[in-house]
C-alpha cells in the first residue's frame, strides 16, 4: 500500500515535468521515471515515521551534543533525508538531483530487502500511466494533509485529454 500511495505522490509532484508527460516511447521514460522515484523518495520519503531508540553504551559527544552512558536518544529516520548539510534543498522535488541519496529504504545492513521490488512497482505504475495517457496534466495544485507522521496526499485533480485504448 505504501508503494501505491508513493506512486500517487510521485504523480502529484512530477506531473508538470515536460519529459514525463510528453507522448514518447516507453523506453524514453524509464530513466526519467527512475529519477522521479528517487527525487520523491528524497523529498517525501517512503516511511512517514520511524523512530529508532538508541542507548548510549559509553559517555560520548556527537556533533557537540553530550551523551552519558545509559542516555536514550531517538533517531527519526525520515529526518535523515531533510539534512540540509547532506542534501541541498531537501524538501523540494528535484528530478535531476545528483547524487540522489535517501534513506527511504534504510542503508547498509539495515537496507530493506524489498527496496528493488518496491521501486519496480512504482516505476511500472508510473510507466503504465504515462503509456496510457498521451496528455495528462494537473488541474489544480495537490492538496496535502500535514501531520506528525509526514504528509499524505489528500486530493489530486488531473485532466486527461487523450487516452490510448486499454488492452485487456
Amino acid at each position: 500500500m505504501a508503494e501505491l500511495n508513493r506512486s500517487v505522490t510521485l504523480l502529484a509532484c512530477q506531473i508538470d515535468v515536460p519529459a514525463m508527460t510528453a507522448a514518447a516511447e516507453r523506453d524514453a521514460h524509464t530513466d526519467r521515471v527512475a529519477a522521479a522515484i528517487d527525487a520523491e523518495l528524497t523529498a517525501g520519503g517512503l516511511v512517514d515515521l520511524v523512530v529508532l531508540p538508541e542507548l548510549a553504551t559509553r559517555d560520548m559527544i556527537y556533533r557537540d551534543i553530550a551523551f552519558a552512558e545509559g542516555d536514550l536518544a531517538f533517531v527519526m529516520v525520515p529526518a535523515a533525508n531533510r539534512d540540509p548539510s547532506a542534501t541541498e534543498r531537501p524538501d523540494e522535488f528535484i528530478i535531476d538531483r545528483a547524487p540522489a541519496r535517501h534513506f527511504a529504504f534504510g542503508a547498509g545492513m539495515h537496507s530493506c530487502p524489498g527496496a528493488h521490488l518496491a521501486k519496480m512497482e512504482m516505476s511500472m505504475a508510473l510507466l503504465g500511466l504515462l503509456e496510457a495517457c498521451a496528455d495528462i496534466q494537473r488541474a489544480a495544485p495537490p492538496e496535502w494533509e500535514p501531520g506528525q507522521e509526514g504528509r499524505t496526499l489528500r486530493r489530486l485533480d488531473i485532466t486527461i485529454r487523450k487516452m490510448k485504448p486499454l488492452h485487456g
